[in-house]
């Protein structure tokens, strides 16, 4: 199914990929502390995992906005 140039919800995230890298980029980091000062404690350290590939996804959608579609 062929995406419509108006897409509201790519629009969104084309015009706010900057954002988007920065909250990434910072649930990356956070991740990694939380893991780094949480070394073999469970709970704490599942919740850094998860941070971190939830940081990672948010980067690769934010890195792959098209710049086409923020005009």
């Amino acid at each position: 199914m062929p995406l419509r140039k108006n897409n509201k919800s790519i629009t969104f995230l084309a015009k706010n990929s900057k954002i988007i890298n920065f909250i990434g980029l910072l649930l990356i980091v956070l991740g990694a502390v939380i893991s780094y000062f949480n070394w073999n404690v469970e709970p704490e350290e599942t919740i850094g995992g998860f941070c971190c590939g939830l940081g990672f996804g948010l980067l690769i959608i934010g890195l792959t906005a098209n710049e086409k579609t923020k005009n």
